[in-house]
């Protein structure tokens, strides 16, 4: 083909691109792996394409040059599908891998010295990236799903069915005329540049899905406790609801509440007073049954959510809780004893999201702590009848919840 060295110039400039913009990523994105191994991946297709160029303007009958461009594009595959892998946290079997690596550079060798075969040196390539590239869809959507991830997928298998038609196309070279010959590079070049970019820019933009997962995280994390904040846990609390009412299953909320945090605050300090929210909020994930559904509204107050859970079983486990409370390591902080109040509600068919739990789980939690504190109250929804939640405050409570 004509264009072919423009191509080339213009694949090599993309993967220069590429590599450098996957290594800012790296960067920004705590140096994960993955996107050090994607960047990597393209400045070796950026070393390929050029040396194609000098190959064909400089050095054609060069047996290092020809075997470094057959080996090249092998390791780009390889390369990539290890980058999904990586992300996916599966199992990356380098030996494996590398090992048939070697069988098909000596398989190009024997077929290009030994007993030369035009259609196995040019096959052998193609049909192993089409497996690399069979193998990284997989790994692309085994962990997560989302729409990155799909259509990532999409174009490796794609790009994976391109590489085995060039490679069936190859094996023909054996039978056939220079035709064949002329067939298989007007394949590889049309074909080679829009699958080439095209996993570049998924790559590139999976990555850009896993940095905004990222800020996802960090804006709903309770930075104190390692817990999710309020706005995590109304998202949680969401697509708990949703699941629970699709399924007709209970969906109970707990809140718990340090008792007279502000006295320890003021007697010991705030430094001490955030050291026992972090270790009462480990207790609380340790003794979570979901520890997804457990967050940090504010202050000394904490939520659980407890799915496929109904009021009464809700506070028998609560219970469990409240009474290990005490069992927190605190004598190093200075703190004498530890204690908690709990307030539940489970959900009610007309509640429209989590605030509506937690007001009456709220009131509860009033009750608990105008009983004298250390114990757990229920709100009484299925006796008093539905009323919103603000209604519900009025009702119930009649009072705003004290600090302590």
């Amino acid at each position: 083909m004509k264009d072919a060295p423009y191509l080339l110039v213009l694949l090599v400039l993309v993967s220069v691109v590429l590599s450098v913009a996957l290594r800012m990523m790296w960067r920004t994105l705590d140096r994960a792996a993955y996107v050090r191994t994607w960047s990597i991946t393209f400045a070796a297709g950026a070393a390929g394409f050029f040396l194609n160029i000098l190959v064909v303007e400089l050095f054609p009958h060069s047996p290092l040059c020809l075997f470094v461009i057959g080996t090249l594009p092998i390791a780009v595959s390889y390369l990539l599908m290890l980058g999904y892998r990586q992300r996916a946290g599966l199992r990356l079997y380098h030996a494996r891998f590398l090992g048939s690596i070697a069988a098909v550079e000596l398989l190009v060798t024997a077929s290009r010295f030994v007993m030369p075969n035009a259609g196995t040196r040019l096959a052998a390539g193609p049909l192993f990236a089409a497996v690399m590239f069979w193998m990284a869809g997989r790994a692309a959507c085994s962990k997560l799903s989302g729409a990155a991830e799909r259509t990532a997928r999409g174009i490796l298998y794609l790009f994976s069915g391109f590489d085995l038609l060039l490679g069936c196309v190859a094996l023909r070279f054996g039978r056939c005329d220079i035709h064949t010959l002329e067939l298989y590079e007007h394949v590889r070049m049309l074909g080679l540049p829009s699958f080439y970019i095209s996993s570049g820019l998924m790559g590139v933009l999976v990555i850009a899905s896993d940095m905004a997962a990222r800020v996802q995280r960090i804006a709903e994390t309770d930075t104190l406790t390692g817990l999710m904040n309020r706005r995590g846990i109304e998202r949680a609390a969401k697509t708990a609801i949703g699941r629970c009412r699709a399924a007709g299953r209970p969906l109970t909320a707990v809140i718990a509440d340090l008792d007279l945090f502000k006295k320890i605050n003021d007697m010991y300090g705030h430094g001490i007073g955030d050291l026992a929210l972090q270790r009462f909020s480990v207790y609380l994930r340790t003794s979570a049954p979901d520890p997804d559904l457990l967050g940090r509204l504010g202050g000394e107050e904490f939520v659980l959510l407890l799915e496929n859970t109904t009021e009464a079983q809700a506070l028998l486990l609560t219970e469990q809780i409240r009474s290990g409370v005490t069992r927190i390591p605190i004598a190093d902080l200075g703190i004498t004893s530890l204690t908690s109040s709990f307030g539940i509600s489970e959900m009610h068919p007309r509640d429209q999201a989590l605030v509506d739990m937690l007001a009456r789980a709220d009131s509860a939690l009033y009750a608990a702590k105008s009983a004298g504190r250390d114990r757990v109250h229920t709100f009484p929804v299925h006796e008093l009848g539905f009323c919103p939640a603000s209604l519900a405050v009025r009702k119930y409570r009649g009072a705003p919840l004290s600090a302590d």
